[in-house]
């Protein structure tokens, strides 16, 4: 086991963010706990349920007004971007928000993504204005 890096020894001490995990959950220790945490089934059904239809209402109206979004590639890639921007900072974990906290360039690289869609936004109000 020593060739693979792996080292025999006692457990490593629970971090401080782990006690007070489980000092915030106690239904985690107490199988007699009977407080919101035995609805979760319903929660996380009604979350993908809205999730489900969220992505429904999303697809409908890309193919309803299919033909606007032909006409305004630009606009469709700028607001594919805004909403991608969104979804991953909404669900993000803590290494996500390492990356999009960390620098490229001497600027982070979040400022990179919401210049990006605000650009593409722009050229297209500019684009639209002088036509």
């Amino acid at each position: 086991m020593r060739r693979f890096g792996w080292q025999r020894g006692p457990p490593a001490r629970p971090t401080y963010d782990s006690e007070f995990g489980n000092r915030l959950a106690p239904h985690q220790r107490d199988p007699s706990f009977t407080g919101w945490f035995t609805a979760t089934a319903y929660v996380t059904g009604a979350m993908l349920a809205v999730r489900d239809g969220a992505v429904a209402f999303g697809g409908w109206l890309v193919w309803r007004f299919q033909a606007f979004w032909r006409r305004h590639k630009l606009l469709a890639a700028g607001s594919l971007f805004l909403v991608t921007v969104i979804v991953v900072r909404a669900i993000s974990f803590h290494h996500v928000e390492v990356i999009l906290g960390s620098r490229w360039f001497g600027f982070m690289r979040n400022w990179f993504l919401e210049q990006t869609w605000i650009g593409l936004v722009s050229l297209v109000a500019v684009r639209q204005k002088s036509s």
